[in-house]
């Protein structure tokens, strides 16, 4: 009966570690510290790695969608306010509204001059 369940957790253990492990050397060094009765499967049972590599695989997988979703949020969003933009969209529907201005509206428009603080203001030449 012992044998029985000696061979029992030398095939769990292989069968284990090629579900944990991707060298196929460690795995034939974990299945042979098996065929130590009882304590060599202890052994791989306390030192094996804690998930399966399926699960590591579908974990990494999850990530890159993520990080794939992020930046496409990023890319469809305005780079001013940040407001969510459809593809078919130039700019969000709030800097759409914005009211042309006309041309004769402009012309009236006077533009403010650009001066550096730093500088002393030009003498107006008409008072000279």
């Amino acid at each position: 009966m012992l044998i029985v369940l000696w061979l029992a957790l030398i095939v769990y253990t292989y069968l284990d570690a090629r579900r944990r492990i991707s060298d196929p050397f460690l795995v034939a060094c974990a299945t042979v510290a098996s065929f130590f009765p009882f304590i060599g499967t202890a052994v791989y049972a306390i030192l094996r790695p804690p998930e399966f590599l399926e699960d590591a695989h579908e974990r990494e997988l999850e990530i890159k969608a993520a990080e794939l979703r992020v930046r496409q949020l990023r890319e469809l969003t305005c780079p001013n306010c940040e407001y969510p933009v459809e593809k078919n969209y130039q700019r969000p529907q709030q800097q759409r509204r914005k009211k042309p201005v006309s041309a004769a509206e402009e012309g009236t428009k006077s533009k403010p001059e650009r001066r550096s603080p730093s500088r002393e203001p030009d003498p107006d030449p008409r008072q000279a």
